[in-house]
């Protein structure tokens, strides 16, 4: 679990270039983990219906940020990836952008510093480069904080999963 004080760093990190102790800008997807720590996992649905499956789509779609993020793990415990990926592209919480990274690099990234990756991997970077210089520095940013924190976002994403495969379970 990363603690605040890693948080401010690895954000201080991204903004300065380097490593810097002086305290960073305050930024969108810093409280990530904050947030990902306050889902209730009995909302998460992970044997979906159809039904249910068309409301979690239309929840990602619509809801606000935290309140989407429940839907939007839904539809990845049900492999409904290339939704997950199209809700990159549409979303315009920051936060949101950074989970939906680091769900897929959760699941498919390679370690940190490692070569190009196969084709076969979303490559946000590339995606990013698709927007205009703010939007595109933006989506930069976020996923360079996903990359550096990758391993405890890795972890809080499969506790979440664990709680709301414990709390399905009878």
């Amino acid at each position: 679990m990363i603690t605040m004080p890693r948080i401010r760093i690895a954000i201080c990190s991204l903004l300065c270039g380097s490593l810097c102790l002086a305290q960073p800008s305050p930024t969108e997807y810093e409280n990530l983990q904050d947030s990902l720590a306050k889902l209730d996992p009995s909302e998460i649905r992970l044997a979906a219906t159809s039904v249910q499956l068309g409301a979690a789509s239309l929840g990602a779609e619509v809801f606000a940020p935290e309140s989407s993020w429940t839907s939007i793990l839904t539809l990845w415990a049900a492999g409904e990836t290339a939704q997950v990926e199209l809700l990159w592209w549409h979303k315009d919480h920051p936060e949101t952008r950074a989970l939906i990274v680091a769900l897929f690099w959760s699941r498919y990234g390679p370690p940190k510093h490692s070569p190009p990756w196969p084709c076969s991997f979303k490559n946000f970077e590339e995606f990013a480069n698709h927007f205009r210089d703010g939007e595109r520095e933006q989506r930069l940013k976020e996923i360079e904080f996903v990359r550096r924190n990758l391993p405890a976002l890795k972890e809080d994403i499969a506790a979440i999963l664990r709680k709301a495969e414990a709390k399905t379970q009878p």
